[in-house]
């Protein structure tokens, strides 16, 4: 019996995220490693960063008005990135005053959407985060870079 084990420290620092984790000099992060009978993963360094990134601001409609309810949806530009426990794909409710925020995401290329609701799981549904893509505002993210969108509500039919 096996399985493939992936790192994802449930706690660590305000500000801090995983970089990279390296099986001897091979970035496993995302692929994980192979587990074989109970035998041992092998040995694993966890590289951490406070370089952290954000994604924040706020959804509007079609007349430019804010909006106070929504759900905002970030997923990576590569669908190879999709899936159950990806760090590239993340979703924000909005908080009091009608602002989102979406930390910690690795730096790469992404695509936001602003949606009315969203259905448990369907950031993990391939097909929709297809649907959504062209929908959705591209940009990218660079290492430690914060920035700032104003979305428009996207309307799903």
């Amino acid at each position: 019996m096996g399985g493939v084990l992936r790192v994802r420290p449930r706690v660590l620092p305000e500000g801090w995220r995983i970089d990279r984790v390296l099986a001897g000099s091979e970035d496993v992060t995302d692929s994980g490693v192979r587990a074989v009978n109970g035998e041992s993963a092998g040995d694993l360094r966890v590289v951490v960063t406070n370089r952290a990134t954000a994604v924040a601001g706020s959804v509007v409609d079609n007349h430019n008005a804010p909006v106070a309810t929504f759900v905002v949806m970030v997923f990576s530009d590569d669908a190879t990135k999709w899936g159950p426990t990806s760090r590239f794909v993340a979703t924000s409710a909005p908080d009091q005053r009608g602002r989102f925020r979406v930390p910690n995401l690795p730096p790469g290329t992404y695509r936001a959407v602003a949606l009315e609701f969203l259905e448990e799981g369907a950031e993990q549904d391939p097909e929709g985060l297809t649907a959504l893509r062209d929908r959705a505002v591209k940009f990218d993210l660079g290492k430690g870079e914060s920035l700032k969108l104003s979305l428009p509500l996207t309307r799903v039919k």
